[in-house]
């Protein structure tokens, strides 16, 4: 009877160990498939077609941009009616920052600095103005 507690406390050990060991490790390789997943293909296109690998890895970033502020938003609007009425102005600016974000980088990555000045300066613009809300002042 002792020695069959004795081989399940070794068993159930070994079964610890090989679960600590085990974890890192899957993590580890799910890490490196993963990032060769998205920077092999990357890579081919950065070297193969260079436009095209822009307005990719732009678009990417500026979807992934909007889903990320979208749900912040969303998470942070459950609350009074009071904030669900000025959430309106931030889903505007919202909206407004990250169309505006892509078309100056766009624009920056075509033309330079200097076709992208301009656009950047409307865009802080619209945002500030799409923020500010009404005109009642009591915001």
């Amino acid at each position: 009877m002792k020695q069959k507690r004795i081989r399940l406390r070794i068993a159930r050990g070994w079964h610890r160990i090989g679960k600590t060991l085990a974890a890192p490790m899957i993590a580890f390789a799910a890490i490196i498939i993963i990032s060769g997943g998205i920077v092999l293909p990357l890579w081919f296109a950065a070297t193969r077609a260079p436009a095209v690998y822009g307005v990719v890895v732009l678009t990417v970033s500026a979807a992934a941009l909007t889903v990320w502020l979208l749900g912040k938003f969303r998470r942070h609007s459950h609350g009074s009616s009071h904030q669900r009425r000025r959430s309106g102005a931030v889903w505007i600016a919202t909206g407004l920052a990250a169309v505006g974000a892509y078309a100056t980088l766009l624009v920056y990555s075509y033309t330079g600095l200097a076709g992208a000045l301009p656009l950047l300066a409307a865009l802080v613009a619209s945002i500030g103005f799409a923020a500010g809300g009404g005109s009642t002042g009591r915001e």
